[in-house]
């Protein structure tokens, strides 16, 4: 289902690709950074930029099984700013939230804490055009099964590497809002099933799916909506500040007349990508955390197998 295009055809990828030896910094910079979308391939998978032996479930667990990771649902992932909303440990997460098929759509650890506190990060080596700069740019860390996702919202540009699984994308330039709005929204399976089928042309996303060992670099301010094919494990590099002052100004954005405060005329929060506000004009308070919702019977991990 989640693989079909446009009333059951094939999907359509119109996200350009191009293999990681091909790219240089200088052809990055020309014709993709701040500019469209692009899946960057490598030779060897993942291997060529990582570990992949350290980022299955089993291999998390044995060293991680306890910590704690933020997770939550599409819509409310967006709602506080590109964080998890309910707190869980590791090995709890896989073992019961992941193996819950009778939920309706599925809990996803978006979590900015994890990866720079675990050995994670020195696995990683990107071409010169990703290379991280923790002083300038936020780290997330997703894990989540089959349609589990997030929902439409821009932010600083960013690259996603697909450590294991699949990512279907939708996006929208800067200058057209995704069909059904962004926040308050529809959660990226309702957006699926509800608002997709329906689009006419003009209204059509670029979309593709993002195989494992691929990085998809996302420009400043583009509209993206993402959802799982199969469990999946990847890491997202985020820029802290935006490139344009323009869309500085948006993401600086404002709660007013709450009555939240004391003096009852609101308090400013950060957005998408700063903290926990929302990445659409207007931002919403935190709420706080909480349990989850309900347990399933433990079950087996899930295997997977290192990408070539």
């Amino acid at each position: 289902m989640l693989e079909a295009g446009y009333n059951g055809s094939r999907l359509p990828c119109n996200v350009e690709r191009v293999n990681a030896e091909d790219l240089t910094a200088a052809e990055f910079n020309k014709r993709y950074r701040l500019k469209k979308p692009v899946i960057v391939r490598f030779r060897d998978g993942a291997r060529s930029w990582t570990e992949p032996e350290k980022w299955t479930p089993e291999w998390l667990k044995n060293a991680y099984g306890q910590w704690k990771m933020l997770i939550g649902i599409s819509s409310d992932i967006v709602k506080r700013g590109g964080n998890g909303d309910i707190e869980a440990s590791l090995t709890s997460f896989v073992d019961f939230v992941m193996q819950d098929d009778e939920q309706g759509e599925p809990a996803y650890v978006f979590d900015r804490r994890f990866y720079n506190q675990t050995e994670l990060p020195r696995t990683l080596h990107m071409p010169e055009y990703f290379v991280v700069n923790e002083t300038l740019e936020d780290n997330i860390f997703f894990l989540g099964s089959s349609k589990s996702g997030v929902s439409f919202h821009k932010h600083p540009e960013a690259w996603n590497g697909v450590v294991y699984g699949r990512k279907r994308w939708f996006m929208y330039p800067p200058d057209k809002t995704p069909p059904g709005g962004v926040w308050l929204s529809y959660g990226t399976l309702e957006w699926y099933n509800r608002i997709y089928p329906h689009l006419k042309e003009a209204d059509r996303p670029i979309e593709c799916i993002q195989e494992a060992g691929e990085v998809i670099y996302v420009p400043e301010s583009y509209y993206h909506s993402v959802v799982n094919i199969g469990d999946t494990i990847a890491i997202g590099i985020q820029k802290k500040k935006s490139a344009l002052q323009l869309e500085d100004l948006f993401f600086q954005c404002k709660l007013v007349g709450s009555g939240d405060d004391e003096d009852g005329m609101g308090r400013e929060l950060p957005c998408f990508g700063r903290s926990r506000g929302v990445a659409r004009g207007s931002c919403v308070p935190d709420r706080p955390l909480t349990g989850l919702a309900r347990s399933a019977p433990a079950g087996p991990g899930r295997a997977f197998d290192p990408v070539a």
